[in-house]
């Protein structure tokens, strides 16, 4: 069972907290919070009864009572241990009257006795620390206090190594070490990267300005194992401690309660909070290279089992063969769902002008039509206006799922006109449980109308394809779901073709800490894309 760091919000990010009996590493700059987060670990053991020990390498224990004077930390408790482990100049027997660094303890006790100290290594820290075990939980603060030893490399990589085998082997505790970093989101110096591949897990800490205002933030960087949040927490510190924010990163369903509709894609339905909101408007935005008629489709599959209508602007390569082709086993052709009046669709592209009912093409106009339209816009919007009134007609009492590739639109109408004719629409036609997707590249349209498309979107989705060939999947904008998280696009063999890493489903990662991508890039179901041709 993970152990309490006495943080909620990290826990959460920990995915319960930190792993019993293993080692973790808080590193960052001067003022991070690293100590103040390391005592507060301390302090939710003290408080269930735990035994603790906090050493620090580089304050006294006067220093550290200054230090955390502002903190409800109890640093007289029966449970916690203090001590203190610092070089300071001396003499050792080996050195003989020539000032060498030693080992400085709290105690009275010399380690070695005498007149002469230890000398400051490895072995010598050990032997002062191993009076102090078992105990359950070992703050070691910090790491870059053994700073004089690292001018052997070797020798303070394996010093490293011995403190955590003592503190998780030996003394079967979880343990925390601290490291300083130079103040930035990034992990090196002071011990760091020994340290990071020697503990379990790493947390980073660090300060950036937001528009002149100094703020600090957290990042669970690695955990061996645990599927942990990787996105960024603002850390506030008050007088119980380190403080992370935000709880929610988006609103609070008691503020506004929602209705979802599944997407039908596994993992999907999770990254968002349970698919796409009721009664709202939602944009997928890719990058012209990422595969997203699996998804789409998928889309369009779930709406036909809830026995809505659909009503669809298709893009240009999305002609009636290839539509028909692509819709998922089980679900009528294309002239069938036209015929049922389950389909609609406003072809701006001129592909679909050879079907009749229920297909409003405006993509065939003759050069008369072309220059009324150049000379009266207006016409184009009455005939837009007939289609969609008539769709609103025949769909009945169905509830309408509207998909729309938005560049299709451009093929007819100007930018302003297409925001015109949305709101004509959104006022006068869309009933309160119709929902409608955008579908777009916004690298091939005009800024202002993608920006358009995603302020109006309740929910919008992001997704690329990397060079390597994996495609991710991002929630940029959603009143509820994982916003800010990624997912990593699985395409199968089995329907519906797709599926999205789950936040609880990705494949732990080992103590070699293999990469996700390490069997290769993910294959296309390009049999599904096009139902055996290629894409």
């Amino acid at each position: 069972m993970p152990v309490d760091t006495g943080v909620e919000l990290l826990n959460r990010a920990l995915g319960g907290g930190f792993p019993t009996g293993r080692s973790m590493l808080v590193t960052g700059g001067p003022g991070t919070g690293k100590s103040t987060l390391a005592m507060q670990f301390l302090q939710a053991g003290i408080e269930r009864g735990e035994r603790c020990l906090y050493v620090s390498t580089e304050q006294t224990p006067d220093e550290l009572r200054d230090a955390f004077e502002p903190f409800a930390f109890d640093l007289d408790h029966e449970d916690l241990v203090v001590t203190s482990v610092h070089a300071t100049h001396g003499t050792t027997f080996e050195s003989g009257d020539e000032s060498t660094l030693t080992l400085e303890t709290l105690d009275e006790e010399e380690v070695l006795g005498g007149e002469f100290g230890a000398p400051f290594e490895a072995r010598y820290i050990q032997q002062y620390l191993e009076r102090f075990g078992p105990c359950d939980r070992v703050v070691f603060d910090s790491i870059s206090g053994l700073a004089p030893m690292a001018r052997d490399e070797d020798a303070f990589r394996r010093a490293v190594l011995d403190l955590v085998q003592l503190f998780t082997d030996d003394f079967g505790a979880t343990t925390v070490f601290t490291a300083e970093g130079d103040g930035s989101e990034s992990t090196d110096g002071g011990g760091v990267d020994d340290l990071q591949y020697s503990t379990h897990g790493v947390i980073r800490l660090w300060r950036e300005r937001v528009e002149g205002d100094v703020h600090r933030y957290l990042r669970v960087l690695k955990l061996r194992g645990v599927d942990h949040d990787t996105r960024r927490y603002e850390v506030e510190i008050g007088p119980r401690g380190v403080h992370l924010a935000p709880r929610h990163r988006t609103r609070s369903q008691s503020f506004l309660q929602h209705e979802f509709e599944t997407t039908n894609v596994p993992g999907l339905d999770e990254l968002t909070g349970g698919g796409f909101v009721r009664g709202s408007t939602a944009l997928v935005e890719h990058d012209g290279r990422a595969e997203v008629n699996t998804i789409i489709l998928s889309l369009i599959e779930a709406a036909y089992q809830n026995d809505q209508a659909i009503v669809f602007f298709p893009s240009a390569n999305m002609e009636p063969d290839r539509f028909d082709r692509m819709l998922p086993e089980g679900m009528p052709t294309v002239e069938e769902l036209l015929a049922e009046d389950r389909l609609f669709v406003l072809d701006f592209v001129g592909t679909w002008s050879h079907l009749e009912k229920n297909v409003y093409s405006f993509g065939q106009a003759n050069g008369l039509f072309e220059q009324m339209v150049q000379e009266i816009r207006t016409v184009q919007f009455v005939k837009i206006k007939r289609a969609v009134e008539r769709v609103n007609r025949a769909r009945g009492e169905r509830s309408v799922f509207t998909l729309l590739y938005t560049e299709s639109l451009l093929q007819r109408l100007r930018p302003e006109e297409v925001r015109q004719m949305y709101y004509w629409a959104k006022g006068n036609l869309l009933r309160p449980d119709d929902r409608v997707l955008f579908v777009q590249n916004p690298g091939v349209m005009d800024d202002s109308l993608a920006e358009f498309y995603a302020y109006d979107s309740e929910q919008v989705l992001r997704t690329w394809l990397e060079d390597d060939g994996l495609q991710y999947i991002k929630l940029e904008k959603s009143p509820s779901g994982d916003l800010g998280r990624t997912g990593l696009v699985h395409h199968v063999d089995e329907p519906p073709y797709v599926r999205v890493q789950r936040h609880d489903s990705r494949e732990s990662v080992s103590e070699s800490d293999k990469t996700l991508n390490s069997e290769g890039s993910p294959t296309r179901a390009s049999e599904y894309v096009d139902r055996g041709e290629d894409d």
